[in-house]
């Protein structure tokens, strides 16, 4: 595909890079090209071997700190990526609508969606998706494994990035700012979000209706109303519902049963 041209012939990778495409490949292969000068190691990546390397020296190699927070990493890069979740930036662009993002590896998952590559197929239903983080969270619904349990209030999850933003509940951490005003929050979207009150954007719209919003999370919930989903639901009966703000009152009317 035009986004991501470069495939892996053994397996459905795609990347938009063809460094990453070599890369890639020593998985299959099992080759590794950077030896140790010191032992008898070798590395398929050569920041792995870099990382090795300081059991000899005994150097580390320097580390760089964001602008923003205390986030620091061996990598530039890291460093350039990681500064997008305060600034807002996000680069690359989807030519079919309107959204875009901070990561290029987003954007061609993204691209899936438009072309109908859900790749992902559900052992256990007919369920498939374009992400594999997605597939991994819908197969706890059929095994019951949530391995992320919360020991403040024993949340539990699939998902360790839905532990890591529950979290910032007891925390209080919020590691999202606005680059224009004090505004701080624990959720990325909460920026965009806000970030309309500034530019006084709805770049997001509904192709049924015309209804137009700068939060994902709404348009989502509002397609729900065209799409007749309700993906929400109750253990304990029947009950599904579109909003999770419903199925959470909904449950308490089991616990009063109780």
């Amino acid at each position: 595909t035009e986004d991501r041209p470069f495939s892996c012939p053994k397996c459905p990778y795609r990347s938009d890079r063809q460094h990453n495409l070599r890369q890639h490949l020593l998985t299959h292969t099992g080759e590794r090209p950077y030896p140790c000068p010191h032992c008898d190691y070798a590395a398929g990546r050569k920041p792995h071997l870099v990382r090795h390397l300081v059991r000899h020296t005994g150097v580390k190699p320097p580390v760089k700190q964001c602008p923003f927070c205390d986030y620091t990493s061996k990598r530039m890069y890291d460093i350039n990526v990681h500064v997008r979740t305060h600034t807002g930036e996000r680069p690359y662009k989807c030519p079919v609508c309107d959204w875009s993002f901070a990561h290029s590896s987003t954007l061609g998952t993204h691209m899936d969606i438009h072309r109908g590559n859900k790749r992902f197929q559900c052992p256990h239903c007919d369920y498939a998706s374009v992400r594999k983080e997605c597939l991994r969270l819908h197969l706890s619904k059929h095994t019951g494994f949530f391995p992320y349990l919360c020991g403040e209030c024993g949340y539990k999850t699939a998902q360790k990035s839905r532990m890591l933003k529950h979290m910032r509940t007891h925390t209080g951490e919020k590691p999202y700012g606005c680059p224009q005003c004090d505004f701080t929050t624990a959720h990325k979207r909460c920026v965009d979000r806000h970030m309309s009150i500034h530019t006084g954007e709805k770049p997001l719209m509904c192709e049924e209706c015309g209804y137009r919003t700068a939060d994902r999370g709404n348009l989502v919930k509002h397609m729900r109303k065209h799409t007749g989903v309700k993906p929400y639901r109750c253990s304990m009966c029947d009950y599904s519902i579109s909003d999770r703000r419903l199925l959470n009152k909904h449950m308490k009317m089991h616990e009063e049963e109780k």
